[in-house]
């Protein structure tokens, strides 16, 4: 812990859901936008796993060129936005997991969600996209730059980590030379049941088409909220 002071403990490490089979939670709101997450968890990643972690990030949805934003919104139409990627956790000890997020017209989120699902199976990445997105990280790296007084929060971060010193060196060397079949193997590993939440109007979501992707669970506030009882 930075600083004088007694230090706490830490917080107990991120853990996911887990389900045998793929699981929607449907939660109603009278809303013209529906709201999806997507969640395929996995165990806690080794720390060096996460250079390349980064990198799959931007192929799936680093920007307006990642792979969902352009499968998703650009060449269908689907979403207002649709994003992906892998977050290995802010800690040593965290669950990783690979996810996916969509906002939609409540009609459309059926299908938003099934082409989401496809493409965050998709073992398979093109070679250009790939390498547009190693080339833009490591322009990221190479003008990042960290201000004095944001200097005590990254060293926090990179000893929450597991990390002694600074290993941006390290990894954008890693981005640099991982091969396509590395990056492809590594996000084959993160094919578990998804855990699905839905925010949306029930009289316009199919839910039917829901119920065809996994099994679908009906929530309420009450049960996620106290206040709301």
């Amino acid at each position: 812990m930075l600083g004088a002071g007694d230090p706490v403990e830490p917080p107990p490490p991120l853990r996911y859901r887990s389900v045998a089979a793929p699981t929607i939670f449907f939660l109603h709101k009278d809303v013209a936008q529906a709201r999806i997450d997507i969640v395929l968890p996995r165990p806690p990643q080794p720390t060096g796993e996460r250079p390349r972690a980064e990198l799959l990030g931007h192929v799936l949805g680093g920007d307006m060129s990642g792979m969902a934003f352009q499968e998703i919104r650009e060449a269908r139409g689907l979403a207002y936005h649709a994003g992906a990627h892998l977050d290995l956790g802010d800690r040593v000890g965290d669950d990783a997991a690979l996810l996916g997020s969509l906002g939609t017209q409540c009609d459309k989120a059926g299908g938003a969600l099934e082409l989401m699902l496809d493409l965050l199976r998709r073992t398979e990445l093109a070679p250009d996209r790939v390498a547009a997105a190693r080339l833009g990280l490591l322009r990221e790296y190479a003008g990042e730059r960290i201000t004095p007084r944001s200097r005590p929060g990254w060293v926090q971060s990179w000893l929450d980590l597991g990390h002694p010193g600074d290993p941006r060196l390290g990894a954008a060397q890693t981005i640099r030379t991982v091969e396509l079949a590395a990056l492809q193997a590594y996000l084959a590993e993160f094919a578990a049941a998804p855990i699905v939440s839905v925010l949306g109007d029930r009289r316009r979501v199919d839910l039917d088409r829901l119920r065809a992707l996994g099994e679908v669970q009906i929530v309420t506030p009450a049960a996620l909220f106290p206040y709301a009882r």
